[in-house]
């Protein structure tokens, strides 16, 4: 009868630990990195409105859906880049 309360103590403690990410976690946050770094990089070349998300997802070798699944709207990169965007 002992054991029930150990076993219940363990299982919060483990349970209250930090996961480390899976896998597919890291592989989707390198994909949504290479894509903001991709599009901050096209945009400070060629302006926002000339570049396409056809652009950003050739660029990264990765699929459309890919790019709607792992990320925000395109005006979401420009603003996460703003830093990024020379001064005039």
């Amino acid at each position: 009868m002992v054991d029930a309360p150990l076993r219940s103590v363990a299982a919060r403690a483990q349970s209250e630990q930090p996961r480390s990410p899976s896998l597919t976690e890291r592989r989707m946050e390198r994909t949504r990195r290479q894509l903001a770094e991709m599009a901050a990089r096209l945009f400070l070349e060629r302006g926002y409105e000339a570049v396409t998300v056809e652009e950003i997802v050739a660029a990264v070798e990765v699929s459309r859906g890919r790019f709607s699944g792992t990320s925000h709207p395109r005006r979401t990169y420009w603003t996460k880049s703003s830093s990024m965007r020379p001064k005039r």
